[in-house]
């Protein structure tokens, strides 16, 4: 294995990556957002037309970020405004959403998929 590159994922603080085939999206910090690249048959990236995705608040202090096992969906735990945002993944790779959906505890943080149920743990027992 060798360095391909290094890419921008035009915001501070990369915090989780996500990859789906050729898809490639990153969820960067302060501010919340996340970015979309493509990959190469080489290991190269080149950005996705159009803006970054917001997160549901400048506040959201986004966790993790990945594809649903269908690959038409991507899920972000936000720490700060206890939810998880999910964003319809579009045919040309870009994104719909967020659409912000209330966890069921406090500071949901990693997560995985079981099937098609999304299992999250949380940082916080406050409630």
């Amino acid at each position: 294995m060798s360095l391909v590159g290094v890419y921008s994922s035009g915001g501070a603080s990369p915090r989780s990556i996500a990859v789906q085939g050729d898809l490639v999206y990153v969820l960067n910090g302060a501010p919340g957002s996340i970015a979309g690249l493509r990959l190469a048959a080489d290991g190269s990236l080149t950005p996705i037309a159009g803006p970054q995705a917001p997160l549901s608040s400048e506040e959201a202090d986004g966790a993790q970020i990945a594809f649903s096992p269908h690959g038409k969906t991507i899920v972000v735990t936000e720490r700060v405004t206890d939810r998880i945002g999910t964003y319809v993944v579009r045919d040309d790779g870009t994104l719909d959403g967020p659409i912000a959906h209330p966890s069921s505890g406090t500071t949901p943080y990693g997560f995985a998929f079981a099937g098609d149920v999304l299992v999250v743990t949380e940082a916080s027992a406050d409630r």
